[in-house]
């Protein structure tokens, strides 16, 4: 076998290794499935992870599927029809698309070409696929299973319903998302009691408070509250937890003590950043921590002079118009600003590689601690720590591996993770810009700059694998992301360094952390004149079909205009007499040379004007 996997040519590519790819696909779209179809069997009219509308619905009785699915998952162990079901079914379309695929899709089919590259070995990559779709659909169904019959589930299918929850929270305290309430956190819960009846559960959830209790609890606590539980209307938690106006709140476990260190950290950070300007108090801590700035509720800081609300909404519609509002989410970029600190560090002491992986991921994990807990972080950080396992072992990081991977684990060990619009925008964007950013700048360069056509191809990269998910959340194109991005690029590196030396420093020496955040939002307050400018004209979104139909289309458009391009570069090179092309002559290379002549007679004309008669 891996003499096998030695022996592949075409998949060591240094940052582009593809074999793990496929089974990423096939690991995600049977989690996918598998969720959609048991959703379906059980009843449920909406599903609070994906589209927004109430989980669990009315429960399992009223239709057939629901009749013949509350038979197919009861609590007895024979009952397994269901999943042998899907999986027959899905093997049988798998074996079916291994052996067809080379001969309807040719040479240009992906697994066509990992089957003709495998030297003959087609048993091995159905085997790999067969036990990837395998393993996936265990886990999704016993997560699904479990969920269904949690008894906060069983007990919200039956509507709102009062208890008393043992919930230990798992995110600072934000502003509410819902007009019921002032402000939230996510929360694990762990045990309730309802009509004098206590019950354990497993359940993740989002707790709604006002704020006599928003101000009391901080992330990481234990706590006992009554309130209302419901299933959720939307959001990727299914259930929602909403306390009552003169609940009693109860602490019964302190938060550890690295928790509330970094609690205490974030408060101060807000706390010095009350003296910046209106943007610098939104932009400075989004961009630093991915939380903005009217968001923040925490202990310590409600008493604080509000953000204005509108200007708030106003900044936040801009930069999702101008396509710059991934800058507010913590991903990819901070792990790797500190990454390469960490391993300029270590070169200039001469560290042994060792030493670089175990501190490289030391300073992932204290990074990700301190960021506002999301989907795109995880992913940064799993796959941070993959790429410094392969530098432990000697090996070059490769960048796609490390991401398939990085999908693998995380949806075998949390399937609803498939369904995170977060994830799916991380892993996408990376995927395209690792795939795609090279090749985009090889042929813009040859008419732009090099440094114009680097940072152009990374934006087009990002936006061609993350726009039909946008579209499926916001059915609009921002047109005019890419001049926004080119803009802000060299910006935001600036202000993340000195907004994270802030935050470090803010508990320790707030004055110089107040210097530190101040410059950061220098750079912040380019991205609000970029986004007002930019986002506030009428041309820089256009409408477009919302759901999977949109994604579609952007899909097809984006195929047929690479198809378009290809065609125009092919009809416009040159050929000499012999028949062999010379793409020297072609017809990008011609407008960049008269475009490099009209720069240089501009200048000698200016030069010119200068001179005295």
């Amino acid at each position: 076998m891996n003499k096998w996997l030695n022996d592949s040519r075409g998949y060591e590519q240094g940052s582009r290794d593809w074999r793990m790819l496929p089974v990423a696909l096939c690991v995600w779209a049977v989690v996918l499935a598998s969720h959609m179809v048991f959703a379906r069997l059980t009843g449920q009219q909406g599903d609070s992870t994906s589209n927004g509308q109430a989980a669990g619905g009315s429960g399992a009785s009223g239709s057939p599927f629901a009749l013949a699915a509350d038979w197919l998952i009861g609590s007895s162990n024979e009952r397994i029809v269901l999943p042998m079901v899907m999986l027959l079914a899905l093997m049988a379309a798998l074996i079916a698309l291994l052996v067809l695929s080379r001969r309807w899709l040719g040479r240009h089919c992906a697994i066509a070409r990992i089957l003709r590259e495998s030297r003959g070995n087609k048993r091995v990559w159905a085997a790999v696929l067969a036990c990837s779709a395998l393993t996936a659909l265990i886990a999704s169904m016993g997560a699904d299973i479990k969920a269904y019959h949690d008894p906060v589930m069983t007990l919200a299918r039956n509507g709102e319903s009062e208890v008393e929850a043992r919930v230990r929270l798992d995110s600072p305290i934000t502003a509410a998302s819902s007009w019921q309430a002032d402000c939230q956190a996510n929360a694990h819960l762990t045990g309730f009691m309802h009509d004098d009846v206590r019950q354990a559960s497993n359940s993740r959830i989002v707790v709604y408070m006002n704020k006599p209790l928003c101000g009391r609890l901080s992330d990481g606590e234990t706590v006992t509250v009554s309130g209302r539980v419901e299933a959720a209307r939307y959001g990727m938690r299914p259930i929602w937890l909403t306390a009552d106006d003169d609940a009693k709140m109860r602490v019964l476990e302190r938060a550890p003590p690295v928790a509330r260190l970094i609690d205490s950290m974030q408060r101060s950070f807000f706390s010095v950043t009350e003296g910046l300007s209106e943007q610098g108090r939104v932009l400075v801590p989004g961009l630093t921590i991915g939380l903005l700035g009217q968001d923040f509720m925490g202990a310590g800081v409600t008493g604080r002079e509000p953000v204005n609300a509108t200007f708030a909404t106003l900044l936040e519609m801009h930069f999702k118009d101008s396509g710059i509002m991934h800058l507010m989410a913590v991903s990819g970029g901070h792990f790797a600003l500190i990454g390469s600190l960490i391993r300029s560090g270590c070169a200039r002491f001469l560290l042994p590689r060792q030493m670089v992986a175990v501190l490289t991921v030391m300073a992932y994990v204290a990074l990700a601690s301190a960021m506002y807990p999301s989907d795109s972080v995880m992913r940064a950080l799993i796959m941070g720590v993959f790429a410094s396992l392969a530098l432990f072992a000697g090996r070059r990081p490769q960048a796609i591996s490390a991401l398939c991977w990085t999908v693998v684990f995380t949806l075998l060990a949390d399937p609803a993770m498939a369904r995170s619009y977060g994830f799916a925008l991380s892993c996408a964007s990376v995927l395209g810009i690792v795939l795609c950013a090279g090749p985009i700048s090889e042929h813009l360069s040859t008419l732009l700059p090099k440094f114009l056509a680097n940072g152009i191809s990374v934006t087009l990269a990002a936006q061609l694998f993350t726009l039909p998910i946008q579209v499926m959340m916001t059915p609009t194109l921002p047109l005019l992301s890419v001049p926004a991005n080119l803009v802000v690029a060299p910006f935001v590196d600036f202000s993340t360094l000195t907004g994270l030396a802030g935050l470090v420093f803010s508990p320790l020496a707030p004055h110089l952390a107040f210097v530190l955040v101040w410059l950061s939002s220098c750079g912040t307050s380019v991205m609000q004149w970029c986004a007002d400018t930019i986002g506030g004209a009428p041309t820089a979104t256009m409408p477009w079909a919302g759901g999977v139909g949109g994604a579609l289309m952007v899909v097809v458009c984006e195929v047929g205009t690479v198809l378009l391009f290809r065609a125009l570069s092919i009809m416009t090179k040159k050929r000499n007499p012999k028949g062999v092309v010379t793409s020297d002559d072609g017809l990008l290379m011609r407008v960049k040379s008269k475009g490099a002549i009209w720069v240089k007679e501009t200048e000698q004309m200016f030069e010119q004007v200068g001179k005295p008669s």
